[in-house]
């Protein structure tokens, strides 16, 4: 029986090479690779490797799995996400709310995770709605600045 590592291996460089839309997909190639799995054990897998889901089209998405990066091209993988996908910033207290198109939160809130920006507690992503919950006022209206930043001139920082 093939362990977990070697599975999560298996994963990593299927979706690295393929444009995979979705977990079934995932689940066949690694059953024909000779692991034992289930759809929640894949579901598990691709959570614990963080990878993220985002559409990348009309009708389409897929996989990604985000490589360790330095942060500049993080915030610049980021800033091109906000281009494509986000509509609205809004802020309240040390809230921000990011509106994107359908389907797109998780992928965006994955960047803003993997970032690790100083000043934000935690993310949650809905469908199409990211809340960013910051440690104080004064790093939300930072967070807010860049953010908007990015949605206007698609750069970093």
């Amino acid at each position: 029986m093939k362990d977990k590592i070697s599975r999560q291996q298996t994963i990593r460089k299927y979706i690295e090479k393929h444009s995979v839309s979705d977990q079934s997909e995932i689940l066949k190639h690694c059953q024909k690779m000779g692991y034992k799995v289930t759809q929640a054990t894949v579901s598990r897998d691709l959570n614990e490797m963080n990878v993220a889901k985002i559409r990348s089209g009309a009708g389409f998405s897929q996989y990604i799995f985000p490589k360790e990066e330095m942060k500049n091209t993080l915030w610049n993988k980021l800033a091109i996400l906000f281009n494509h996908f986000v509509l609205k910033i809004l802020s309240a207290e040390n809230q921000i709310v990011i509106r994107t198109t359908p389907g797109n939160a998780n992928g965006v809130a994955s960047y803003i995770d993997r970032l690790d920006i100083d000043g934000i507690i935690g993310t949650i992503a809905g469908d199409d709605t990211i809340l960013v919950i910051s440690k104080d006022i004064f790093s939300r209206r930072r967070l807010e600045k860049s953010f908007n930043k990015m949605l206007k001139n698609g750069v970093s920082k």
